[in-house]
């Protein structure tokens, strides 16, 4: 990513923070050697990177449901004795 900061446009804005907040910030980048700029972009970025994966996870389940490629309660409860069964068996 940082390679990415030093070649993409940048855009500036503000934001408020509790100070303990900015403390462990600043104590992040300080340990890091970092800029508390590059530490946020960081973390923003891989905030945004993670959101967008639940998303699109959960978007797939919809579609799926939607398409009916869904199971049963019963069928899912019917797997998990299945699999508590030879769980057991491998126990023995």
């Amino acid at each position: 990513m940082s390679s990415e900061l030093h070649t993409t446009p940048m855009s500036t804005f503000s934001i408020r923070l509790p100070k303990a907040t900015r403390a462990r910030l600043d104590a992040v980048a300080s340990s890091l050697r970092r800029s508390r700029n590059f530490v946020l972009a960081e973390a923003v970025e891989q905030y945004l990177d993670l959101h967008a994966r639940q998303i699109a996870h959960i978007e797939e389940g919809l579609a799926d449901l939607e398409a009916g490629r869904v199971h049963s309660h019963e069928e899912i409860q019917d797997l998990v004795r299945e699999l508590e069964r030879l769980a057991e068996d491998d126990a023995r």
